[in-house]
């Protein structure tokens, strides 16, 4: 049996697109670059966000799903 694991980069994806924000309003809402988190979208980011931007993140996209990103994410 395969197990379907989401990774921290599918769950942002899937989270920002469900909301319809573009990359761009949501690297403009974090304080951060277009390419950053661009990064973080292709998996390229050992560390994808610091906490504050993850709590930032949280309320951007209202995700009732908070624990599961902080895995997702590492933290």
């Amino acid at each position: 049996m395969v197990e379907n694991k989401l990774s921290f980069r599918e769950f942002l994806q899937n989270k920002r697109e469900s909301k319809r924000i573009t990359m761009r309003q949501l690297a403009e809402k974090l304080s951060i670059s277009a390419p950053f988190l661009i990064d973080v979208e292709k998996d390229r980011r050992n560390s994808p966000m610091d906490m504050e931007k993850l709590n930032l993140l949280k309320e951007i996209l209202e995700l009732d799903e908070y624990q599961l990103m902080l895995n997702l994410a590492g933290k």
